[in-house]
């Protein structure tokens, strides 16, 4: 095959008149099938024998385009030499390229934003839903006594606290057995106490105000508490007169000291009712009709000192546990046909057991013990040295902490009581004394005491 002539139509381009090609620029023949590159006068390629194009290579970018072009499509720079090598600007090629880079990294960063702006939306909803509550009111703490994870007797302690520590209310709930618990703040830690645990609170707003003294009085057990309860509810009405919930407040204040009067045939605590009632029976509210109704039959019914106890028969009640030896009169037979009277161990009051068996340590674990000495009330012996008791480990939360110990049932004198208390610490032989936020060991030998408190009145049958 002999090449091409100088007429031939794939002959490159001349450069315009009084120009040359810059060093690198010369137009050139390239075979599409074998990237072979010849001459630009071939016409065909010797090794394909496929017709060759006419391509012109820049000598700045290396980028191969059509031998037509006087000026690179990718980088600027033109092919003449008179106007040098170097780009006066990006091509129209690489100037859409970089177009489309830029939408790119707009899109880029745009997406990039918005994950960074929903991850943080969410993390802040997060630590607001579960870290942050409104402030609704303040009290103080009553005795000592662990605040909380959950509203829960078994939940984990997460703070102790004193007698006299503030706390901020930011909430108050039931749990599932009825015990009412305040959502409570102290420092930057967040929990729950035991509505009795605080004194009757105050606070800012009439709303809140409202719901949560209503809810403090409603669990009211504690005849000392009273007179705080009393302020607090002057306290209120003082700070709000205008409100509508203050009669309200009022009957759940009498309500709450006749009833807690009558097991402890208190005179002064039922006169005090009595006014409260007149108080409220002056008004014309809703509570006002139901005052007078009370007071009427307070008016019909002797008052608590006057009532005789008329004798009852005697129910035996089968009882689950291990009988410890008879000391005392734990265990003695009592007379049928004496009149029963009856004596209240009134919450919050410790109470000593003493395990007789060894046991070791697992939630729902039931511990056999007795009484290690006499509870007392008004000088008498309600609960004698060597009543038999039960102890079990709670179920609920790790049951690794001395607190989930709980004393639920004794036998007292013969008779079966279910008991609700709670551990604040025990003394075990060769080890000696652990709090309630100390971890539990494996195991607890004989001999080990355990202090309870009662978390509500203990009503014991005396002859």
């Amino acid at each position: 095959m002999s090449p091409p002539t100088k007429d031939s139509p794939t002959s490159p381009p001349a450069p315009p008149p009084g120009s040359k090609w810059a060093p690198g620029a010369e137009p050139l023949a390239i075979c599409m099938s074998c990237n072979s590159t010849f001459p630009p006068h071939f016409a065909e390629c010797t090794n394909c024998q496929v017709a060759l194009s006419i391509v012109r290579k820049c000598p700045m970018c290396g980028k191969v385009q059509s031998a037509n072009h006087v000026t690179c499509i990718y980088c600027a720079d033109s092919f003449l030499q008179e106007e040098g090598l170097m780009p006066s600007g990006p091509g129209p090629i690489t100037r859409r390229t970089l177009r489309a880079e830029q939408r790119l990294r707009r899109l880029a960063y745009a997406a990039l934003a918005a994950i960074v702006l929903v991850g943080a939306g969410l993390v802040l909803r997060r630590v607001f839903s579960e870290g942050t509550f409104e402030e609704i009111g303040q009290t103080y703490i009553l005795e000592s006594v662990s605040m909380r994870a959950k509203a829960a007797l078994d939940a984990p302690p997460v703070k102790d606290l004193k007698p006299s520590d503030i706390v901020i209310i930011t909430g108050y709930t039931h749990d599932m057995v009825g015990n009412r618990w305040f959502r409570v703040k102290s420092g930057e830690i967040n929990g729950y106490l035991q509505a009795q645990d605080v004194a009757p609170p105050r606070s800012n707003d009439p709303e809140k105000g409202f719901e949560i003294l209503r809810h403090s009085l409603m669990a009211l057990d504690k005849p000392e508490v009273l007179a705080q309860a009393t302020q607090a509810v002057e306290l209120y009405h003082a700070t709000f007169p205008a409100s509508s919930h203050y009669e309200e407040l009022q009957w759940l204040l009498a309500e709450k000291t006749r009833e807690l009067s009558e097991p402890r045939r208190s005179a002064e605590m039922r006169e005090s009712a009595r006014k409260i009632y007149e108080d409220i029976a002056k008004g014309h509210g809703e509570f006002s009709d139901r005052a007078r109704e009370t007071l009427g039959q307070l008016a019909a019914s002797p008052p608590p000192e006057s009532k005789k106890s008329q004798p009852q028969e005697r129910v035996e009640t089968e009882w689950p546990m291990e009988r410890g030896p008879a000391t005392g009169s734990s265990e003695s037979r009592v007379n049928l046909s004496a009149p029963i009277r009856r004596v209240t161990v009134v919450s919050r009051m410790p109470l000593y057991v003493r395990l007789t068996q060894s046991a070791k340590i697992s939630p729902g674990v039931v511990l056999q013990g007795q009484f290690a000495r006499d509870v007392r009330v008004s000088q008498e012996v309600a609960v004698p040295e060597g009543s038999s008791a039960v102890v079990m480990v709670a179920q609920g939360g790790s049951g690794k902490k001395v607190e989930n110990l709980l004393l639920t049932g004794a036998s007292i004198r013969g008779e079966s009581y279910v008991i609700s208390g709670y551990a604040r610490g025990m003394e075990v032989p060769g080890a000696g004394k652990f709090p309630p936020s100390k971890d539990l060991p494996s195991s607890l030998p004989a001999g080990t005491t355990i202090e309870f408190r009662l978390l509500s009145d203990l009503v014991i049958t005396q002859r």
